[in-house]
């Protein structure tokens, strides 16, 4: 396995679209980059459009990334260290899609899956066939984005998550579900840390104070 990782050439990006992503702004934010620092923290991971730029230029870097949405968290230790069982998993999702597309997407969106391959094949499932990739749940916690209107979503981008799944597990990355209050305790002198914490929302039917309380929002 390792053999065949090592032929991907592809630099990892990120694999859910996420709000508030950053891909588009890297060359502004690479400019403001230290030119060496001791860990590099991002408590906010979301897509992680940083991340993985700091991990394919600078080989090495250690990493300490984490976000409050479990979730998400599982899905980057997915990638990591089960890709394989994934991406079967996934494709069975675009089969069970190109039959009848409305009516699978929303029984997975009503799906509770136990297991860690399934909750995170559903997670990105979701995000590349719901309306505008957007990760919103009520305050139930319930996911309750409607079906987006693609003719040929990628629900399956094996090349890029197998680069991601690559350079997670050959880098020095640790992978946390935490609070940033968390990261500011552990953060020493030289360290890096990227805040970029999700925005108040506009809309009545989003819950973002089920992952970042007001009071959270205001200290940062």
């Amino acid at each position: 396995m390792k053999q065949q990782y090592d032929q991907i050439l592809v630099t990892p990006k990120p694999f859910v679209k996420w709000a508030g992503g950053k891909r588009q702004l890297i060359p502004i934010l690479n400019q403001n980059l230290p030119e060496s620092f001791g860990t590099y923290y991002e408590p906010f991971l979301g897509g992680g459009a940083l991340l993985f730029h700091i991990l394919t230029d600078k080989n090495g870097q250690k990493c300490s990334i984490s976000d409050l949405n479990s979730d998400l968290v599982l899905a980057y230790t997915t990638i990591r260290d089960r890709i394989d069982a994934l991406i079967t998993s996934l494709k069975n999702h675009e089969k069970n899609y190109q039959k009848d597309s409305e009516s699978y997407y929303y029984s997975i969106r009503e799906s509770n899956p136990r297991s860690e391959i399934e909750k995170t094949s559903r997670l990105i499932f979701l995000n590349k066939t719901c309306f505008n990739g957007l990760y919103r749940v009520n305050s139930k916690g319930k996911f309750n984005v409607p079906l987006g209107k693609y003719s040929n979503p990628n629900i399956v981008n094996e090349e890029n998550i197998r680069a991601v799944s690559h350079i997670l597990q050959s880098s020095r990355t640790a992978i946390k579900c935490r609070d940033f209050e968390a990261v500011l305790r552990d953060a020493k002198k030289g360290d890096l840390i990227y805040f970029d914490p999700p925005y108040q929302p506009v809309s009545t039917t989003s819950n973002l104070q089920a992952i970042l309380p007001k009071i959270s929002h205001m200290m940062i």
